[in-house]
């Protein structure tokens, strides 16, 4: 921990005592806090409660947390990234009913916002975890991919012939080359390298997950139709005229994401829990109505 951390910590376990307090200055963040029963109050407990490894104050101050049994455990969340929190000044709380979201000012001037949560009275907040973490940015990365797409048909169909949307693999939305010689660019150059299968066509270096998953196109639609065809007539199936699917899955199931995101033409992203089997995602969309095999709209 380092010296202004372990300063803050200081500061704030020195107001643990005034908690009945509605409000007290905090050196270690620099402006004043909040004890009552609020959001804000909520997420100064919080601090109190990860500085001190107060499991049961933590289960009162934050969502999520009944699985944790000893203080250990609430040390390794510290450990995980949530000391960042412990400099945090609230900014701004806004409530809609039981539902508030609080807007922080973090060290070195950043900002971040985190939601909170009315349970049986009393307010929690609420903190991804790195999973869940990884599993929203695959969500959105899936949305990215398809909206890249139709850039690219937009980009790169015969302007005096078909449309078409490319099919062939992730890296090249990165990798390819315009007219020019110049790399394409819409995404990336970090999701272009998440493409575990197709990167190596372009670059010589390996793979890496991007927020913990890996990406790759779909290769047949829910008829069995392969997506890649030789819509150019250059002997090259690559393209498709109006279909074509995107995966995002775990790079380690279980400890990088669960959950397996997919995203078609139509632009609505799924998601699943394939287990740890699907070491590969999928290779075909799953239905006309992906809900009618399990699969859930993505927020």
């Amino acid at each position: 921990m380092t010296r202004l951390l372990r300063i803050a910590c200081a500061s704030l376990l020195a107001l643990a005592g005034t908690l009945a307090a509605e409000e007290a200055d905090c050196p270690g963040c620099g402006g004043r806090v909040k004890f009552d029963d609020s959001p804000t109050g909520a997420f100064t407990k919080m601090k109190v409660a990860l500085l001190e490894s107060d499991v049961d104050l933590a289960r009162a101050c934050i969502s999520g947390l009944g699985e944790l049994k000893d203080p250990a455990e609430l040390g390794n969340r510290l450990r995980d990234g949530w000391s960042r929190f412990l400099l945090a000044k609230v900014a701004s709380e806004k409530v809609d009913g039981d539902h508030a979201t609080l807007d922080l000012e973090m060290a070195k001037g950043k900002e971040e916002r985190i939601e909170a949560v009315r349970e049986g009275g009393a307010w929690k907040v609420q903190f991804e975890t790195p999973i869940a973490a990884n599993e929203r940015r695959a969500a959105t990365v899936v949305k990215q991919l398809f909206a890249s797409n139709g850039a690219w048909r937009q980009d790169n169909s015969d302007p005096e012939g078909p449309r078409y949307y490319w099919t062939l693999d992730v890296a090249g939305f990165y990798y390819g080359l315009d007219p020019g010689g110049r790399l394409l660019k819409y995404v990336d150059v970090a999701i272009a390298n998440a493409d575990r299968t197709g990167l190596g066509a372009y670059a010589k270096e390996p793979p890496r997950p991007y927020a913990g998953y890996w990406l790759r196109v779909l290769t047949k639609d829910e008829k069995g139709t392969p997506y890649a065809q030789d819509v150019e007539g250059k002997g090259q199936k690559r393209t498709n005229r109006s279909s074509y699917g995107f995966c995002a899955y775990p790079a380690e199931y279980g400890v990088t994401g669960t959950k397996t995101f997919i995203v078609n033409e139509k632009g609505v992203g799924y998601e699943k829990d394939l287990g740890p089997d699907a070491k590969d995602g999928v290779d075909a969309w799953p239905a006309d109505d992906p809900t009618e095999k399990g699969w859930k709209a993505s927020d």
